[in-house]
This record gives C-alpha cells, structure tokens and sequence, in this order.
C-alpha cells in the first residue's frame, strides 16, 4: 500500500463526527494526494473539448456487465495517458487484504460528483489498456434507483475482479441509509451456528474462496437469501445484524475493499436511492 500512499493517496485523520466509533478509528483513513489532484485539475481542463462518459456493456452473459467509459480522445494527449496510466497502475497495485480502507474528501477540493465520474471513467479505461481486458475494471453504474429503492441487505457485488472502491456522492444528510459492514470470517463463523446446511455453505465458500470467471452476484443472492424462506434464513439474518459494524458515510466518503473478504450493505435511506448515491469502481 506504501506506493498508492505516497503517489495516489494520502494518510488522513478520522472524520470529527465518527471519532465515537471504534470500528471508524480502528481503520486506515485515505483521501487523495496534492498530486493527484493537481492531475485531476489538469483532466477537468481536458474534459470541455470531449465528450461526457457514456454508458457500454463489456460482456454478453451477465445482468452486471455494464460500465461507463470516458471519450477516448484523452488518450490522444501523450502526457495526460503517461499520467492516467500511472495513477491506474498505481491504484491496481494497492491490496487492502483484510482491511477496510476508510476514505475521506474524495468529493470537495474543486472535484465535484459530475467531475469524480469523468475521473473515474478515464481511470477504469486506463486499467483495461494496461491489461488489455475489458473486464479488468467496471465502473458500474448503480442498478436500482428511485424512491422507492431502501435497505440493501448484506452481500459482496462478486464481480470478476475482486477489489471494489465505493464513493458516496447524493447521500441524505440526516444521518439516514447507514454503510453495514460483516467480515467474511465473521459471517462464515456463524453459518453453522444458525444451521445452514453444509451443501450451501460449501457453494458460499467457492463463491468467495475461489476465481470467479463470470460475476456471481445472484448465485450469493439465491444461497443467502432464498425466495422460499428457509428453516435458518431468519437465524442468519438476526445473527449478522447482531455482528454486523455500522458507519454513517457522508458525501465525498467511502471505502475500499476486496469484496472476497467484506459483506456490505445499507439501511434504508430517505426519500429512497438517487442515481448518483455512490461511485463504484471495481477492479483487479
């Protein structure tokens, strides 16, 4: 991790409003370094004279396969692709293992949301021409919006590529749609605790235990939370909001994960999921 510290990172103290929780100083907090956002500055230059990130589908088997790219015409300026390829690799060499990187002022400092997309967008293309793999990097698009959208129950995305950044952007402000956070060491530990037959737990730990060659997030979802409600479902469920660790994120904030070894979800938010609640990068 020294080198994403050093080049695309930095170290930065606990937010003041979650110095009372002991899971949020417990963890590594990172915001962007002075050079990376003098870089950022320099893009958001660039970005008038292209054309905004459009939406594209990368694969043809799967429900989660879309992902924004940006205008390719930024790889045209020598300089700025010498750059946006360093930060990528940068950002693909960091491992946060069993970590849970907290990450603060991502949004702010002259970058708003819009600009944060363009960001992100050139950044998932430059991973996919450094691994020559349209799938190395995704960043995906939310999937379910609107008023209506609440709780996201605990789960891991288990896209083909196993690190997730998860940015906050159009979050309510009244301290609603709380982050859920479960180890998968924890949740694996209570599994037969609460009788969950062995065949299910066997096919959970392949899932994450194991590469994964196409995106596995229904499977997770039909062996966690089947439509015909098992004897154990409700023990599991009572058993990981029991354990489960909670953070209240705000705009600018997120986390980085390997999504093999992090369940996350939220509570409901009010007034339901804008479009533009968080910006998800996934990559390998």
């Amino acid at each position: 991790m020294v080198s994403a510290i050093e080049i695309l990172f930095r170290e930065t103290s606990v937010p003041d409003d979650l110095r009372d929780s002991s899971f949020a100083r417990d963890g590594v907090w990172l915001t962007w370094s002075s050079a990376f956002l003098k870089f950022a500055s320099r893009l958001r230059r660039r970005q008038p004279a292209v054309r905004p990130p459009r939406v594209v589908r990368v694969g043809c088997d799967s429900h989660y396969d879309r992902t924004f790219t940006s205008d390719p015409s930024i790889f045209e300026d020598d300089e700025l692709a010498a750059e946006l390829h360093r930060y990528a690799y940068t950002l693909t060499e960091l491992e946060p293992g069993d970590e849970l990187i907290l990450l603060d002022g991502l949004i702010g400092n002259g970058l708003d949301g819009l600009e944060l997309r363009d960001l992100l967008a050139a950044l998932r293309d430059a991973v996919v021409r450094e691994r020559g793999d349209q799938q190395a990097a995704l960043y995906a698009p939310l999937g379910s919006t609107g008023p209506t959208s609440g709780q996201f129950r605990l789960h891991a995305d288990l896209y083909v590529p196993h690190k997730m950044m998860n940015i906050f952007d159009q979050v309510p402000t009244d301290g609603s749609g709380t982050s859920l956070f479960l180890g998968v060491d924890d949740f694996f530990g209570m599994l037969s605790d609460v009788g969950v037959p062995l065949e299910i737990v066997e096919q959970l730990e392949s899932l994450f235990k194991r590469r994964l060659e196409r995106d596995s997030f229904q499977r997770m979802q039909q062996l966690l939370y089947p439509s015909r409600r098992a004897s154990w479902s409700d023990r599991l469920e009572q058993a990981m909001a029991r354990r489960c660790r909670r953070l209240r994120l705000r705009a600018g904030q997120g986390y980085l994960i390997n999504d093999r070894r992090w369940l996350h979800g939220r509570e409901a938010p009010s007034g339901g999921v804008h479009p533009r609640r968080l910006h998800r990068l996934v990559f390998s």
